[in-house]
């Protein structure tokens, strides 16, 4: 039984940022000792006999405690301790580490946390130092998971910088560090000296009334085995399928990754083929920027880029068809084309068992120590750094991969993870030159392998980039010719085929013939506030596949935990509330580049849902200091948190810059029609955290076709 005094404001705003919490809820006792006396007298805790751990372990997908598998929740800021800890887990290649990363997934439901703990055999956690932002609310998280895993009986360590002052009830589970080499050091004698870290059976699951669905994870990431089973495919897959190379464009959560992994899985099927993943560590790519600040020259620089990425692109493949053939029962033969690629790349590139990190780590340390001897002239200087960069050896790796590789079908080379190093307050223009010398290089790379001539044999290489939709919008900005970079936008404008995701996911877990259209029908109430419930949720949240996962799983749990046999209206009342405030978070992380933008989104709460354009500019006027309030209204449009009137009553959330541009033409006309300003929503995810009430018109039946529109029915 959870407590607070909901007359403080303080209490209740504190428990909102919390949010893991969410779930479970709190009982209200408005300061008063009788109120208090009254609500035990009615719930009766004491005489409950079902236990929250086991129904969170059920929720959680349990699993069977793995061996040499670590808990680790990051400091979550892109400092060098941070870093050093991240380098120290990744060296161990004798661990399994279980990363509960919120810049990844946002803050998971409390389920996943018991479910990732559990499954673990040891826990670090790493505390922020007061004076980081957001520090309060991290280091409660944080010292809650810390809680369980100690409590389990887990080897748990928490860290944190000078400055901390750490209550009594962990202070001997904690190690204030003063360096970042001094934490490492730690760390790594932590380790050193963990007892043997056993696997053991996971505890009986407990029946539930009923076995409400379950739909899976919400990242793609944290479930790569099963997620083939309920995978649905658009026509943003069947270009990653396709053999052409782009750049995949869209906001977070729209199922990027989940079209890496599963094309990555489906190439591969075909042995004819080679595929490569490159997800690289936000770490790794801070470096690269780093280096950029030696080279003032703007040509010096790019060239330095493409060089980089170009070796960079041709190792990794290299490296994944020496491994893919050692791997084979027949190995490779002694004085074959693949041999002499395995010995070029020991070599010149320090074998194919060096990962992607160590091999440009290696390359960064060769360059950092000679800048200061780099030639004035920009031939000189480019001279310079062809030597450095293996030019050479770079045109011989080339011929002896086009030997090796020329009989292959396809080779696919698909890159992710790049927004890893978009770090707040960084320099943006480098952050974006970096990310531009990539896409050059993918392009350059590309067309070397089609040509043919007597050094070099054709192979077909293709290789796709994921990006983010809000950094590739300020990459665009830096861009010298920004309409030549040839995108797809991966979105989802039919909601029928996010409704079947949910259903499909339904389908996979529940097995025996189920069919994904019942759980409408079967789990669900039939309305939620006078709308059939299957559009009220597609109609409350962001049109993204992690977002209706996120929701719906946020209705079972919430369900389980009242002992509902079906989800019912106050279930979803209650999910809804802790899904809205994980799409804040979740919009924190993409809006980055921005510092203004938590105290710009927090000055909308309790406003209307709806309201004329002038109130929202002037709102923004006295809101942000980094940016004008024009450039803040374009972000949160692209963000989808404000919609903008495009007829009568109907919103539309543009996703693409061409789609805005198009919304604000509709909106401009629609004013001169009406002879009043157009209107601007909050759409429907943010309202209930902030506050903001639905307008009592608003339905969903009612929809236009558009996945971002959001309508008001006047009367």
């Amino acid at each position: 039984m959870l407590l607070i005094d909901n007359t403080d404001t303080r209490a209740i705003r504190n428990w909102q940022e919390l949010g893991v919490l969410s779930s479970i809820g709190y009982t209200g006792y408005s300061g008063s000792s009788e109120h208090l006396s009254k609500a035990f007298a009615e719930l009766r805790p004491h005489e409950r006999t079902d236990k929250l751990w086991e129904d969170l372990l059920v929720a959680g997908g349990v699993r069977p405690r793995e061996p040499r598998t670590i808990f680790y929740l990051p400091v979550g800021t892109r400092g060098d301790a941070g870093k050093t800890l991240d380098r120290t887990l990744l060296a161990r290649k004798n661990l399994s580490v279980n990363t509960a990363d919120e810049e990844v997934q946002g803050l998971a439901p409390l389920s996943w946390y018991v479910g990732q703990i559990y499954s673990s055999s040891a826990a670090i956690v790493h505390l922020r130092a007061p004076s980081r932002q957001r520090a309060a609310v991290h280091n409660a998280r944080a010292s809650l998971f810390a809680g369980m895993a100690a409590g389990l009986g887990l080897p748990t360590l928490l860290v944190a910088e000078e400055g901390f002052e750490p209550p009594l009830d962990y202070r001997d589970l904690l190690y204030i560090y003063p360096t970042a080499k001094q934490l490492g050091e730690h760390a790594t004698r932590w380790l050193d000296e963990l007892p043997a870290l056993e696997g053991t059976r996971a505890v009986g699951r407990k029946k539930l009334t009923a076995e409400l669905p379950r739909f899976g994870e919400y990242v793609a990431e944290n479930e790569q085995d099963a997620l083939a089973d309920y995978f649905v495919e658009t026509g943003q897959y069947e270009a990653v399928l396709s053999s052409t190379s782009s750049v995949f464009v869209g906001r977070k959560g729209t199922g990027k990754t989940a079209n890496m992994l599963t094309a990555a899985e489906s190439l591969a099927v075909d042995k004819r083929n080679l595929v490569t993943v490159i997800k690289p560590s936000g770490y790794e790519l801070e470096g690269l920027v780093a280096v950029l600040t030696h080279l003032p020259k703007r040509e010096v620089a790019d060239y330095l880029l493409d060089g980089l990425w170009r070796y960079m692109l041709l190792t990794e493949i290299a490296s994944s068809a020496v491994r893919e053939a050692e791997g084979r029962p027949a190995g490779i033969a002694t004085g074959s084309d693949m041999d002499r690629l395995r010995t070029h790349m020991e070599e010149f590139a320090g074998g194919a068992d060096l990962n992607f990190a160590l091999r440009l780590e290696r390359l960064l340390d060769e360059l950092l120590p000679g800048l200061s001897d780099l030639p004035e002239g920009v031939e000189d200087a480019q001279a310079w750094l062809s030597g450095r960069l293996h030019g050479g050896a770079l045109a011989d790796l080339r011929a002896v991969m086009g030997r090796a590789l020329r009989d292959r079908q396809r080779v696919a080379l698909l890159i992710d993870n790049l927004d890893k190093a978009w770090e707040r307050g960084a320099d943006r223009e480098l952050q974006s030159r970096m990310i531009l010398g990539l896409l050059s290089a993918v392009g350059r790379v590309e067309k070397d392998f089609r040509r043919e001539d007597a050094w070099r044999a054709k192979v077909n290489v293709t290789l796709a980039v994921f990006l983010r939709a809000d950094i590739f919008d300020v990459v665009r900005q830096h861009a010298r010719e920004p309409d030549k970079i040839k995108t797809l936008q991966v979105q989802w404008d039919d909601q029928e085929l996010l409704a079947r995701l949910i259903e499909d996911r339904y389908e996979a877990h529940r097995g025996g013939g189920a069919i994904g259209s019942e759980l409408w029908t079967d789990f669900f109430c039939p309305e939620v506030r006078g709308m059939p419930t299957r559009d009220y949720l597609l109609w409350r949240s962001l049109p993204r596949p992690r977002d209706l996962v996120y929701l719906c799983n946020s209705c079972v749990l919430t369900a389980t935990n009242r002992r509902h046999n079906r989800i019912e209206e106050g279930d979803v009342a209650r999910a809804e509330e802790d899904y809205s405030r994980f799409a804040l978070d979740a919009l924190r992380v993409e809006g980055s580049a921005s510092d203004d933008l938590d105290d710009v989104l927090l000055e909308f709460a309790g406003a209307d849902s709806a309201m004329p354009l002038s109130e929202v500019m002037a709102l923004l006027e006295g809101a942000v200091s980094s940016m004008t309030a024009e450039e803040a209204f374009s972000r949160l449009l692209r963000a989808n948190f404000l919609g903008i009137e495009v007829r009568q009553g109907e919103f539309d959330y543009p996703v693409t810059d061409q789609g805005e541009k198009k919304a604000r033409v509709l909106a401009a006309r629609l004013g001169v029609k009406l002879h009043r300003e157009a209107y601007v929503a909050i759409h429907p995810a943010f309202r209930p955290y902030l506050g903001v009430l639905d307008a009592e018109s608003e339905r969903s039946d009612d929809q236009s076709s558009s996945s971002g529109s959001d309508v008001v029915v006047e009367g």
